[in-house]
């Protein structure tokens, strides 16, 4: 076994049962809370690598340089691989289970932001945000932004957070998509896109007037809109 208080160390289980076997064998409850049946690397290593790569950021192999210079414990790329996947799946179960108490603490209800940052031929991730609160209620990595990829992340949200009171978006036709049966339901569908006057002379003085609308709008209500509003 490897937990990260103790680094590498092993284990000896000793099962009981009855005579009779009535009853399954008895397991050792303290080694399962340091360590899932079956594996090897114990759950506090596991969120140890997991904040280092997903809350502060560390690249992998400078988690697995800090991890053999301070605790003395080494990983090879596979492994720390393995473990990051883990912690992933874990904290969506978590995430899952704690949202109906997520729920309750959504007074008023809640504003849909989407946002995806997609690269062409890439795809990306695709994020559905408490646009209040700044909390991400779902997020899925997606193939592009077509409404087949983002509808089920907003089905999701919705099953999980219940139906918002709006929903904010850019212009994109996925997004329109994804939020359709919602707009049809009577939510509200805002769009909220940035959009810069051209420098070009020949522009004609309405759509520069338009321009000015739209920034003076997303400036305006940027504070409560999110990062899809800043230039």
């Amino acid at each position: 076994m490897i937990t990260l208080s103790e680094g590498a160390w092993s284990a000896r289980e000793i099962r009981k049962r009855r005579e009779n076997r009535s009853c399954p064998p008895a397991r050792s409850e303290g080694l399962h809370r340091l360590v899932k049946p079956g594996q090897r690397y114990g759950y506090d290593l596991l969120v140890h690598v997991g904040l280092g790569r997903y809350l502060a950021g560390q690249q992998r192999d400078e988690i697995r340089r800090l991890l053999l210079a301070e605790r003395g414990i080494e990983l090879s790329a596979g492994t720390g691989s393995a473990l990051y996947d883990r912690f992933r799946l874990l904290v969506e179960a978590l995430h899952v289970q704690r949202a109906p108490q997520l729920r309750a603490a959504q007074q008023g209800g809640y504003p849909l932001h989407l946002d995806a940052t997609c690269e062409h031929g890439k795809g990306g991730l695709f994020l559905c945000m408490d646009g209040w609160r700044g909390w991400t209620l779902w997020a899925a990595r997606v193939p592009s932004e077509n409404a087949v990829y983002l509808s089920p992340v907003v089905d999701r949200t919705v099953e999980l957070f219940g139906r918002p009171i709006a929903t904010m978006r850019d212009m994109g036709d996925g997004g329109a998509q994804a939020v359709k049966r919602l707009r049809q339901d009577g939510v509200p569908d805002l769009i909220c896109h940035y959009t810069s006057p051209l420098p070009s002379r020949a522009a004609s003085s309405t759509s520069a007037t338009t321009s000015s609308e739209v920034s003076s709008a997303c400036r305006k209500y940027a504070p409560t809109c999110g990062p899809c509003c800043e230039s």
